[in-house]
């Protein structure tokens, strides 16, 4: 079986599903899309490692999402960035609907759902006015 033929999946930082909306860093579960014949169905939810431990919870998240084939999330560190797309994950930092997301990746076209960023996004994860760094 060939890696892409493994890879049938999708996993998604998102606060409910429905939604492209949650920083990577913060996210406590992903979820995950299964490929069909007709596109993209939800499948599960997993939890992501626990927060902390650096580099080492980006190679545990590698495993725990290692049969997809790409990760959608609102915003990503530079370090899981790294980690993630050298284990062979696509990584698309977007802001959207989850449903739009998946059919672009199914499709194979280019993904056009920019993500807002946040002003002071350096500042702590709960920034100012709410904002965080997503």
């Amino acid at each position: 079986m060939s890696e892409a033929a493994v890879r049938d999946k999708v996993a998604v930082a998102s606060y409910e599903g429905v939604l492209v909306n949650q920083h990577l860093g913060m996210a406590e579960q992903l979820f995950i899309y299964q490929r069909t014949d007709s596109g993209y169905v939800f499948a599960e939810t997993r939890p992501t490692p626990e927060k902390g431990g650096g580099e080492e919870r980006w190679k545990k998240l590698a495993e725990i999402i290692g049969d997809c084939q790409a990760l959608l999330v609102n915003g990503i560190g530079e370090a899981p960035n790294g980690i993630l797309s050298d284990s062979g994950l696509a990584i698309y930092e977007v802001e959207g609907l989850v449903e739009y997301a998946l059919e672009a990746i199914w499709q194979g076209k280019a993904l056009r759902m920019p993500r807002r960023v946040a002003r002071g996004c350096r500042r702590a994860m709960s920034g100012e006015g709410g904002m965080g760094c997503g």
